[in-house]
């Protein structure tokens, strides 16, 4: 997944870099929903052995497609410094009516050392770390209201079917935001944006608490729970630069990752503890509002990486071929 946001990233125009790396990736979320109501339509009726053999095979069909068409970032070509002419003939496929013929092609060279120390260089650090808290608990909330979601709706009377039902409206609520989130944050300020959206999310997430008997306000809760967290992807993809933008992704997701386990364990621990699940839920709302906090932060201090790019800064770059950057 982060490598995804990456590529898609490395490709988008920056004026619709957060509506298509969004776009990219509610394909995780879709899949989710439809591997929930799969096993709701297949699990009964032939066991889940067929659904582990057939959600088994599907990424083997997938690497073959990947290997097969998926193209390479070009400015990841340019850094490996790859012959001109085979960075042209991908750049065709995005802007067929461009004559390429004697173009160069620069970009900003990989800095030495670790690619993880270069998220924390003094331009870096504020910023990476912010998102590492928004990431964290933004995987936290969603893995607690996934894991624990259908108990919450079945403890309300609803059956054991509907509650699996309820649960995939998460992803689909998810996939809404998403969408709805992309087009704002390339709009207006992303980081106002996505706290917004964390504020929202905090106040769907108390919801969850107290309207199990209102199945109406329970869906609109589900609904709004999940759309800033796949936003995240596209603010850390537009942070770092080529030389570290898988890196940065991909330690963001890690470090999330240590958020979803605790957000699947986080239910059952409380509820050791003596409390109510609609409390539980309630509680959930503060890790949401800090995630807000951390997106304010982040605006406030730094609001995108410095620029790396004297090259870019000259030259006259087509917007079509955005990010590349193209020498006459």
């Amino acid at each position: 997944m982060p490598i995804a946001v990456a590529l898609t990233a490395e490709f988008s125009p920056e004026c619709r870099r957060s509506s298509l790396v969004t776009l990219m990736f509610c394909g995780f979320v879709v899949g989710s929903a439809t591997a929930g109501l799969v096993a709701f339509l297949m699990v009964d009726a032939y066991g889940w052995q067929p659904f582990l053999i057939l959600t088994g095979s599907m990424p083997l069909v997938l690497a073959a497609a990947l290997w097969a068409w998926l193209p390479e970032s070009v400015r990841f070509l340019t850094l490996k410094n790859v012959a001109p002419d085979e960075i042209a003939s991908k750049l065709r496929r995005i802007s067929p009516e461009t004559n390429f013929a004697g173009a160069r092609f620069a970009a900003v060279l990989r800095p030495k050392g670790s690619p993880v120390a270069q998220l924390f260089t003094r331009d870096l650090a504020i910023g990476t770390v912010m998102i590492w808290v928004a990431y964290f608990i933004g995987l936290l909330v969603f893995y607690l209201l996934s894991s624990w979601l259908p108990i919450l709706i079945t403890s309300a009377g609803f059956s054991s079917k509907n509650a699996s039902l309820m649960s995939t409206t998460l992803a689909v609520g998810g996939t809404i935001g998403a969408i709805v989130i992309g087009r704002l944050m390339d709009r207006f300020n992303p980081h106002w944006v996505l706290a917004g959206f964390y504020g929202l999310a905090a106040v769907f997430t108390a919801l969850l608490g107290v309207s199990t008997a209102y199945p109406p306000l329970l869906v609109a809760a589900v609904f709004g729970a999940a759309g800033a967290l796949i936003g995240m992807n596209a603010l850390a993809a537009g942070y770092y630069q080529t030389a570290n933008r898988a890196t940065g992704v991909s330690w963001a997701h890690g470090v999330g990752r240590f958020g979803s386990v605790l957000g699947s364990m986080a239910g059952g621990i409380l509820l050791s503890f003596g409390w109510e699940l609609g409390t539980v839920f309630t509680v959930a709302a503060i890790p949401a509002l800090v995630a807000g906090m951390a997106m304010l932060i982040k605006s406030f201090f730094v609001s995108a990486a410095p620029s790396l790019d004297p090259v870019g800064q000259r030259a006259n770059i087509e917007p079509s071929l955005s990010p590349l950057i193209r020498v006459p």
